[in-house]
């Protein structure tokens, strides 16, 4: 006989099914009425399609982000023993796992702290107690508190398992964000405190029957079956129900399968919950066990509540005690629109620019920008991505992730001391290895040889900024294809490059120094020697530059540009020649948002601005050209593309989505927002929401709709979608470890890198 721990239970209930989808969802604004599932357009029934046979496209089996879900029974429960615990519970919160053990059929959270916070959200206003089962491993008290205020102290017997339980509040607690605290005493010097199974917030109510804890194996039916027919079904108990953040697209449905399992009857309901907002019900029908039960299929449109933040809903409001609800399969399902199938691509290459803002270019910026002809061509023929995001503001970081499809706590880069891994996988070393021509031209000393970025390269050159006058690393890319595509014409090439962008040293001739703006300007600011005084200024907390200087700056800063920008267009103007423009794939994007309004800082302050990236995209064929596309992207987003229009398979542990796929609308297939760092702090995006989550003190919400600036927390005011990004964080940092994780390396740095690095503005 196998006995299965709890966890262990639910990873077999709970597989990854390899479809994760957006979770997020918004609601409408005054819809406080029930929707009429026929009537009204909030929740419509979506009749089938019989021109179209091919069937739905599923991208959230909710069954699949349950740990993600508030599961109400009598009351809230967290089961210490599943990855529930992951940004409900102070250790997780930050992506940091609790240590865990088996005994008694479950697995449990080994408690070795003094206090243990769980944050918690609650729907309505009600008085609560706190309840738990645990077993005391050295501690003989434990204590309660909800939001600092003491609920009871309870007397603890050292190696007894047992349910404790505090008296009810005399008044009911307000709807929205709460903390409960445990607190177990006194602390063991050696050894655990105790270990704890689950924790419930409960409610008062006159049942008279035994309280079932609904863990997550015990509200997963993996073959439900009623009338002989099985689904994979989320089962609960009334009164019960699972509350699960969900963001859908346009033309999305709830599709589930409804039942009562064993004898009596029971009420199911589905409804979608907004912050500050009444409850909206989907559809309301009672169900019957006993040997006559069916299944009852549910399909409603959600197409009202597209993009917007809600909570979705799958109760059993009332019932008999007898039986269980069983909600089949439900899941979130689009109709299936094939994409137009993007030609492959026999060249692709990646073009980073540094030292650039995005409001700078076009069609990013408001104005005309007549000095960036090439670029303004490109945002004309190319798709431009307006909600790209690098995962980080450290350059090599970003440029690892680019080439790994990794974030910077699992490829290591995530300072200017590290360099990218040995033995690492990236786009690069995948194509050598499909026999296809790789090289790698730079002009940033953050990704010269010593910080491993010639790894997987045939080709590599870095030319040094200490140099001068010189070639550019972007003609120098034009040359190399050229010669490539003569030597093998029909081969695939793989080349990307780093390019100077705006940043300085500048490259400006004394005739045309002479004609830049202020007129008989006096200033110390030289064009070879601007990256070195500015890093200097920015050291200095009260040095402030003057009007002429900052005039001067950003005339260096336009010829600089527009010499990058003519430098792309010899690089485009190849591609033409060559008759690759159809088999071409062109990729432009920046290592980070720091240009003059940082001074080129290295590290500009860590938010949005700084985050915020231009992205063009030319498929072969123009495939998308001209078109503009909101959905948010990330630099792994790059790594994934490069390799589908290549005709590689993706990396095994990478992530990303394929922009050709997102370009052409349909419906993203990742759970996870976008998620930046920068040491030991967060930030996560989810469409216009972020998330700041800092080492102490709690995280920070903001509404770039409605605050650009992230100047106002609105957590308070946003429960449900600040613990949805609290949980979707927690998440994402422990899914980005890796099986079998890479150990930080630090680079080596040569004479030669070290004096482009002085010259680059980056050491002393």
């Amino acid at each position: 006989m196998v006995s299965l721990s709890r966890r262990s239970l639910f990873r077999r209930c709970a597989p990854v099914l390899g479809v994760a989808a957006s979770v997020l969802l918004s609601g409408c604004k005054g819809c406080s009425e029930p929707v009429s599932r026929t009537t009204s357009p909030s929740a419509t029934t979506a009749a089938p399609n019989r021109d179209n046979p091919v069937p739905d496209r599923v991208i959230l089996p909710l069954l699949s982000i349950l740990s993600r879900c508030d599961v109400e029974h009598r009351g809230l429960l967290v089961d210490m023993g599943t990855e529930m615990t992951l940004g409900r519970v102070s250790a997780e919160t930050s992506g940091a796992r609790l240590e865990r053990v088996e005994h008694e059929g479950s697995t449990w959270s080994v408690v070795r702290e003094k206090r243990t916070r769980i944050d918690f959200n609650f729907a309505e206003a009600s008085p609560v107690f706190a309840s738990a089962r645990l077993v005391s491993r050295g501690a003989k008290n434990v204590s309660f508190s909800l939001d600092g205020q003491p609920l009871g102290t309870i007397r603890l017997s050292p190696g007894e398992t047992r349910i404790v339980r505090t008296p009810a509040t005399t008044l009911p607690i307000d709807a929205g964000a709460h903390s409960l605290e445990v607190t177990f005493s006194p602390r063991p010097k050696d050894g655990p405190a105790a270990e704890l199974d689950w924790v419930r917030i409960g409610v008062p109510d006159e049942l008279e029957s035994t309280y079932g804890a609904p863990t997550l194996p015990d509200i997963v039916s993996e073959a439900g079956s009623i009338g002989k027919v099985p689904h994979r079904s989320i089962s609960l108990r009334a009164p019960a129900l699972v509350r699960c953040p969900v963001r859908l697209p346009k033309l999305a449905r709830l599709r589930t399968a409804v039942g009562m399992f064993g004898e009596g009857e029971a009420i199911v309901e589905g409804r979608v919950r907004v912050d500050g907002q009444e409850p909206v019900s989907l559809f309301k029908k009672p169900v019957k066990g006993g040997a006559t039960a069916e299944w009852v299929d549910v399909d409603i449109g959600l197409d009202a509540f597209a993009g917007k933040l809600v909570q979705l809903e799958l109760s059993a409001p009332q019932g008999s005690s007898s039986g269980r609800v069983l909600f089949g399969d439900p899941e979130i399902v689009v109709p299936t629109i094939a994409p137009e199938e993007v030609p492959p691509a026999q060249v692709v290459v990646v073009v980073v620019m540094s030292g650039l803002e995005r409001d700078e270019l076009p069609p990013y910026s408001n104005r005309p920008e007549p000095n960036l002809e090439r670029l303004s061509r490109l945002s004309q023929r190319a798709t431009v991505f307006l909600a790209h995001q690098n995962p980080t503001t450290v350059v090599p970081g970003v440029v690892a992730t680019l080439v790994t499809g990794l974030p910077p706590q699992a490829h290591t880069v995530s300072d200017y001391g590290a360099r990218l891994p040995e033995g690492l996988a990236t786009i690069l070393t995948d194509a050598k290895e499909a026999s296809i021509q790789t090289a790698f031209f730079t002009g940033v000393p953050h990704t010269f040889k010593p910080f491993g970025f010639d790894r997987g390269t045939q080709q590599f050159v870095s030319i040094s900024p200490v140099n001068g006058e010189g070639n550019d690393p972007l003609e120098d890319a034009a040359k190399w294809i050229e010669k490539t595509l003569v030597a093998k014409p029909s081969g695939k090439i793989l080349a990307i490059v780093h390019a100077r962008g705006g940043h300085p040293p500048w490259l400006v001739s004394a005739k045309q120094l002479e004609t830049l703006p202020p007129v008989d300007y006096t200033g110390s600011i030289v064009p070879r020697r601007a990256a070195q005084q500015l890093a200097l200024l920015r050291k200095r907390k009260h040095a402030d530059l003057q009007d002429t200087d900052f005039t001067r700056l950003a005339a260096l800063h336009a010829v600089g540009l527009a010499a990058e920008d003519r430098a792309l267009g010899t690089l485009l103007d190849a591609l033409e020649s060559s008759n690759l423009e159809d088999r071409a794939m062109v990729v432009v994007t920046s290592d980070g948002s720091s240009g003059l309004t940082t001074l080129f800082a290295d590290e500009p302050p860590f938010g949005e601005a700084a985050l915020s990236v231009p992205l063009y995209v030319q498929f072969p064929k123009h495939l998308y050209g001209g078109q503009t596309v909101d959905a948010p992207t990330e630099a792994a987003d790059v790594a994934k593309t490069v390799l589908h229009a290549l005709g590689l398979p993706p990396m095994r542990h990478g992530l990303g989505q394929d922009l050709a796929s997102v370009a052409s609308g349909l419906p993203p297939v990742s759970m996870r927002p976008l998620v930046a760092i920068s040491g030991d702090r967060f930030l996560a995006r989810w469409d216009s929401l972020v998330l700041e989550s800092k080492p102490t003190g709690a995280p920070t919400l903001c509404d770039l709709s409605l605050d650009p600036t992230c100047s106002f927390d609105r957590r308070q005011m946003l429960p449900f979608a600040a613990s949805t990004l609290v949980r979707a964080l927690a998440h994402d940092l422990v899914g980005s470890e890796q099986p079998n994780p890479v150990v930080k390396q630090t680079a080596t740095i040569d004479d030669e890198s070290l004096a482009a690095l002085r010259v680059w503005g980056s050491m002393e």
